[in-house]
């Protein structure tokens, strides 16, 4: 079973349950386990991601759904008649909306829906605010992770646009939040390390005083009453478009920060995994800037080392990453041109090659269709490795091995379409595997 998150036509995200039925997602057995309501007339920052704690329950990332474009890349807080969907304050500061959150929840085994695990932010009544709510004060949590050996919950928030400081506020950051307690992470009132965003008056353009971190109250218009709220977290990690100060390594340009996997070495006894090295690292990593780096921390969230990733590979945006059953790291490249079938968009393997390349399989057929009983050859020929290993051939038809030679003769006595499987191995165990119809 698969769990898609998407948006109905009826206006709200949708998180629901499949069965997967030869290989495709049947529409027939979708089972909701929740919606969230949505604005999508004038519309920003409605996606988010899906990730799993050890213990089975789903965090689930949504963005602030408030545009961005009339704020002067600032905080968008306009309270003006009509113009609501221009105030991130009636989502992402607003306890009792699910919008520019992270919840936290516990899909029911069958038939939908969810109930509510004990730790979020607020108490199951919901009097307080939603109990689904585990992170508030997000603008767009556009990549979470989970670390496996504890749960806590990590996430990239993609940043507002302004490039430097102003009487309307401080530059934008792009920052990686790390949560092991439920908490408000501020927006839209700060950003980054907790810098404060001023009172604005967007009919006047009149700046008053900036929002205090110890007294937050969400005033906004857009909000049925007056809500305390609780005072906000620092970012984990935080950078702006410029190099920054803190975290120079990130270097300078673009900004789309996402939380990646975490590597445990242990967890793959392949030749070709990710090097025990990485053990315990998190891997982060920019859509804009395309660069991956590895950070190991202590129990307590303190960041020991940052380090870049393959930082010669130039990974054309990565949008999404993680490690395999085989240890190897498969990453989603967007391509280069936004809203367009790129040609360099495409799904990636990376494995680590311990000073021994992996064979290329290579499988040739002397014809494609048969008639029955007619013998064709099958050959791996033109099979190699590029260290000059010995190589052995195992070929499977049907999910059996039909023979362990180069070359061989077959022939079919039953009608049908076939697929052979070529696996080459070298003489140190690393195989790869070629399939032909």
């Amino acid at each position: 079973m698969d769990l898609p998150f998407y948006t109905r036509k009826d206006l709200h995200h949708a998180v629901s349950r499949f069965r997967l039925q030869n290989d495709s997602l049947s529409h027939l057995t979708e089972e909701t386990i929740i919606t969230i309501p949505i604005d999508l007339e004038k519309s920003a920052h409605t996606g988010g991601s899906l990730a799993f704690d050890p213990k089975g329950n789903l965090f689930i990332s949504i963005g602030d759904n408030t545009p961005p474009w009339f704020s002067q890349g600032h905080a968008p807080l306009d309270e003006r008649p009509g113009r609501s969907v221009y105030d991130a304050q009636r989502t992402s500061a607003n306890k009792f909306d699910l919008r520019g959150k992270i919840l936290r929840i516990t899909p029911r085994p069958e038939r939908g829906g969810f109930t509510v695990p004990e730790g979020n932010l607020f108490p199951a009544d919901g009097k307080q605010g939603r109990p689904e709510i585990y992170a508030m004060g997000c603008r767009n949590p556009y990549r979470i992770s989970i670390d496996p050996r504890d749960g806590t919950l990590y996430w990239g928030e993609v940043g507002p646009d302004a490039g430097e400081d102003s009487p309307f506020g401080p530059r934008g950051y792009d920052e990686i939040n790390r949560a092991k307690r439920p908490g408000n992470f501020g927006w839209p009132y700060f950003v980054g390390n907790n810098r404060p965003y001023p009172q604005v008056d967007f009919a006047t353009q009149q700046v008053g005083q900036p929002f205090d971190p110890q007294n937050i109250v969400n005033r906004s218009v857009n909000v049925p009453e007056e809500q305390p709220l609780p005072a906000p977290l620092s970012a984990w990690i935080y950078y702006p478009y410029d190099q920054s100060a803190d975290f120079p390594l990130l270097g300078s340009g673009g900004r789309t920060a996402m939380a990646g996997p975490f590597y445990l070495a242990e967890r793959s006894t392949s030749v070709n995994r990710f090097p025990v090295y990485y053990d315990q690292a998190m891997l982060i990593y920019d859509w804009m800037r395309g660069w991956v780096m590895a950070v190991w921390s202590e129990a307590d969230g303190q960041i020991q080392s940052m380090e870049p990733v393959l930082p010669h590979l130039k990974l054309a945006n990565p949008i999404d990453m993680d490690f395999g059953p085989d240890g190897a790291l498969y990453v989603l490249e967007y391509g280069y041109t936004w809203y367009s079938q790129n040609p360099e968009a495409t799904l990636s393997r990376i494995t680590y090659e311990q000073s021994n390349r992996s064979p290329l399989a290579r499988l040739s057929l002397s014809d494609s269709v048969l008639a029955l009983g007619q013998a064709v050859q099958l050959s791996a020929a033109a099979s190699y490795d590029l260290d000059g290993d010995r190589l052995t051939y195992t070929w499977q038809l049907d999910g059996q091995v039909v023979s362990t030679q180069a070359t061989f003769e077959h022939h079919f006595d039953r009608p049908g379409i076939y697929y052979p499987t070529l696996e080459v191995r070298d003489s140190r165990g690393y195989a790869s595997r070629s399939q032909g119809a």
